[in-house]
């Protein structure tokens, strides 16, 4: 299955069919300052995952951290890059590999044997 789904991040972190999941991009500030990361946000949940940590989080509003997720769509940016476009303007770029690279070598398999990991 290719890893660059949203079909392989539902099956991978067991997400149950019956909740809706889109792409988005997170946005987490703390004392260190603010960050734009790849997520997936679980629709009508206070839930999202963040795919390059490989977790879920709550939406939090705190002193010390606020994250939040703003659902985005994923467009071809160009033959190497995906563009992920929120409705309030934000964008992020990621390689189209971005998930593989993160998730192949944790995925056993016929390829991996043959290709092994770095």
């Amino acid at each position: 299955m290719k890893q660059e789904t949203l079909k392989f991040l539902r099956e991978y972190f067991r997400i149950p069919g019956n909740r809706k999941i889109g792409w988005g991009i997170i946005e987490e500030t703390s004392a260190s300052g603010t960050e734009y990361r790849l997520g997936v946000d679980v629709r009508e949940t206070n839930l999202f995952l963040d795919v390059a940590l490989r977790r879920f989080y709550s939406k939090v509003q705190l002193r010390s951290v606020s994250r939040k997720i703003y659902p985005a769509v994923r467009r071809s940016y160009d033959k190497l890059n995906y563009e992920f476009v929120a409705e309030n303007g934000l964008r992020i770029k990621r390689s189209k590999t971005f998930i593989a690279d993160i998730y192949y070598p944790a995925l056993y398999g016929k390829q991996l044997e043959k290709e092994g990991a770095l």
